[in-house]
């Protein structure tokens, strides 16, 4: 009779449990606080996120990839003596710190500078981290005691550590700390990390080994509820689908948080939004008792994608509308994703293996969203783009074959003919709805309900959703730029750009917000609409600076501004985007046409203008937007306290803040408390007259050295004292995004 296992320790069993969980907290912690940290260094740009996700998934990656190897390579006594110097390492390392001398290049292309700097910030701890949920499941599946426990259930710590500590980021830690303290807490934590899993090693490198069980997990099939339609027995084939749902997860994941950060700002908690949901299905996928089903996952895909394409189409401002469609789309997306992998896991021995397929094609999806796209695509294409493989994927079910069908194809002719004919039509009706008279809410319902009719009529028939999909953003993309008179369009690290042309003017778009416009008519070409209409708050400090006034804008859109300046006046644009710049030359006049001395400064607004020499500046405009989204490094305390320097005694510092999701008033209001100065504000409005040569809705705010400035300043028609309300304090070290947000 063969000898019987040893009896198994709970609280061996808890020890395990607590190093997944611990090293997944710490490693999903350290993401939006690096990324915190060196947002400030890259201009405040919504893609700083999106490719610091690039480069966890790439370390993660590296991380599964060494695990694997340590597993199926080196001895238990030699994996143990590798990776525990591997994890000192890390810890000599520590804390995590951003060189001074780290300092964008204003002529390059930010990604790789970025990429370098979270390797040299963090790369060695996260590499560690990263590899430790495999590693030490691993070792549990090998312990005497434990070889016939399913460690595919210690998955589910790992998701819970990251999901709390992507809940806690912007709830509870950058609330109540600053950036340094987080540092220094981190670093403890990692520290108490090493401890456990060295403890964790030493028994792996001192246990005997246990007999691999050949057993498939329990559940494979979601509850029998959709059963695999055949078999894969082609390793290559599985191996690709795995790498395929995961890819798509991960593309849908980046591009739906670049989305996000564009309209609304660049910040922690619109970073761990998206990210808490994508690891949510993961813990659904992996670690609950009962799955939801997978047809139930599959119409919630279906609807998401319809929506979101509708948001797409026809977007509207409100909060909601930005918010909403690609997050219910991303949750229900990424649930099927890895609902589906779940299903198809493989036994335990392949447990390491299994983990870096999935690994690799979160890295390709995400390397797709932040490193291909932008420089294959002028436009965010590869949003609508991913939800197209997320439609096909909704037909291909748990086991399914990635193979064409020797004997006839899937869908006959018969039917594809037809299934042709209805998706283009929905795709044009769609097209014609979205781009037609009437309200834009309007359209978005009509439309949204054409194309789930149609979802719902061809969900039994595999694949022609998919098709639909396909058609409707073929539509889409080739119309879009006719349908909106764009004549230019181009994207930077910093967004996309677009040059809209009507009958009587042309527009500037950045994102989905516009940065100025200029009449075509040359008898008003100089005299800009929307924000800087004569009539506007942002025309007086211009038009109304003394002769020979030193002026700075940060921020430079069309140029607008210099349309306002006269002969001898110094009109200084401090413009972080080289793109701006190229655009505001070949499709606008104001910087060729304005008498004054106008020149052009590339490079982040803040740091350009320190080099500046104290009081030099007569008038200071702050008007930098990525898309509507203001970069928060612009707003913090030390922020305003290098403007109101900048200029002389006499001199204006206005700010530029209107928003349709964000109160930034609160903000000058907190700098104003805690400096105890006077704050002045403007909320104008166009009259009727104004509205209708395009005037729009501003709303500015005006710091001086002095207070007699202001006061002067408030004499003035509309202007005011931002007086008694809710303040919110923003420094470099900590600024929350919470007190300012227009719920």
């Amino acid at each position: 009779m063969p000898d019987r296992p040893p009896a198994h320790d709970p609280r061996l069993g808890h020890a395990y449990a607590a190093s997944i969980f611990l090293s997944a907290f710490l490693l999903f912690l350290v993401q939006p606080m690096v990324a915190r940290m060196l947002l400030p260094r890259f201009g405040g740009s919504p893609a700083v996120w999106s490719t610091a996700l690039v480069f966890f998934q790439v370390a993660l990656l590296l991380g599964y990839a060494y695990a694997h190897w340590s597993a199926v390579r080196l001895t238990p006594r030699r994996q143990a003596l590798v990776h525990g110097a591997l994890v000192g390492l890390a810890v000599v390392v520590l804390p995590p710190r951003i060189p001074e001398a780290l300092v964008l290049r204003p002529e390059a292309w930010p990604v790789p500078a970025l990429l370098a700097s979270l390797a040299l910030v963090v790369g060695i701890p996260f590499l560690v981290l990263a590899t430790n949920s495999s590693l030490v499941q691993h070792w549990f599946a090998r312990r005497p005691s434990t070889s016939r426990s399913d460690p595919y259930a210690l998955y589910a710590a790992s998701n819970a550590g990251s999901l709390l500590a992507l809940l806690a980021y912007p709830f509870l830690v950058e609330p109540l700390f600053g950036v340094r303290s987080q540092v220094w807490l981190w670093s403890a934590g990692y520290v108490a990390f090493a401890a456990l899993t060295g403890v964790l090693m030493w028994r792996a490198a001192t246990d005997g080994r246990a007999p691999e069980s050949a057993a498939h997990p329990p559940d494979v099939a979601w509850h029998g509820l959709w059963r695999p339609r055949a078999a894969i027995d082609d390793a290559a084939g599985r191996r690709l689908i795995w790498v395929l749902r995961s890819a798509v997860a991960s593309s849908l994941l980046v591009a739906t948080s670049m989305a996000i950060t564009t309209d609304l700002a660049a910040v922690p908690l619109f970073w761990v939004i998206p990210l808490a949901l994508y690891l949510a299905t993961f813990i659904a996928a992996f670690g609950a008792t009962r799955r939801v089903p997978r047809r139930l996952v599959a119409g919630a895909t279906v609807v998401g994608v319809a929506t979101s394409l509708v948001a797409l189409a026809v977007p509207i401002a409100e909060l909601w509308a930005v918010l909403l469609p690609p997050l219910f789309t991303l949750l229900a997306g990424a649930l099927l994703c890895h609902g589906d992998l779940a299903a198809e896991r493989p036994p335990p021995r392949h447990l390491t293996a299994f983990y870096l397929w999935i690994a690799l094609g979160g890295a390709l999806g995400g390397a797709f969203g932040s490193l291909v796209a932008p420089l294959a695509f002028d436009s965010v294409l590869e949003y609508p783009l991913t939800l197209v493989a997320l439609a096909w994927l909704v037909s291909l079910s748990p086991g399914a074959r990635l193979a064409w069908p020797r004997q006839r194809p899937a869908v006959p002719v018969t039917a594809l003919v037809p299934a042709l004919a209805m998706a283009g039509f929905a795709a044009l009706i769609a097209y014609k709805l979205a781009y037609g008279p009437g309200s834009s809410r309007a359209n978005w319902l009509l439309t949204t309900l054409l194309l789930l009719v149609y979802g719902a009529a061809m969900a039994k028939k595999p694949g022609r959703f998919g098709l639909a999909t396909t058609l409707f953003v073929m539509v889409y993309t080739t119309g879009f730029a006719e349908s909106l008179h764009v004549v230019a369009q181009d994207r930077s690290f910093f967004g996309v750009l677009r040059i809209r042309e009507t009958s009587r003017e042309r527009v500037m778009l950045h994102g989905t917000t516009m940065h100025g416009t200029q009449q075509l008519d040359p008898a008003g070409s100089r005299i800009p609409s929307g924000y800087y209409h004569p009539d506007g708050p942002l025309w007086h400090p211009v038009a109304g600076a003394k002769d020979g006034a030193r002026i700075a804008v940060i921020g430079l859109g069309t140029g607008a501004l210099a349309g306002l300046a006269d002969a001898g006046q110094q009109l200084t644009f401090f413009e972080i985007d080289p793109l701006v710049e190229r655009m505001a030359r070949a499709h606008f006049t104001y910087l060729a046409d304005s008498p004054a001395d106008v020149r052009v400064v590339i490079g982040d607004g803040r740091l350009t203008l320190a080099a500046q020499p104290d009081g030099a500046l007569d008038v200071l405009i702050v008007d930098a937007f990525s898309s509507d989204a203001v970069p928060v490094h612009l707003l913090t305390a030390e922020a305003m306290d290098l403007y109101r320097r900048k200029v002389s005694a006499d001199g204006l510092v206005v700010l530029h803040i209107s928003n349709r999701h964000l109160d930034l008033a609160r903000v000058a209001r907190g700098y104003g408390r805690l400096r105890g100065v006077p704050v002045a504000h403007i909320q104008w409005r166009p009259s009727p007259a104004a509205a209708r040569e395009g005037a729009s809705r501003t709303h500015a705010v005006a710091l001086a050295p002095t207070s007699g400035v202001i006061d002067a300043l408030v004499d003035e028609p509309g202007w005011s004292l931002l007086g008694a309300g809710p303040a919110a304090l923003w420094t470099d070290d900590k600024a929350s995004v919470f007190g300012v947000l227009m719920w």
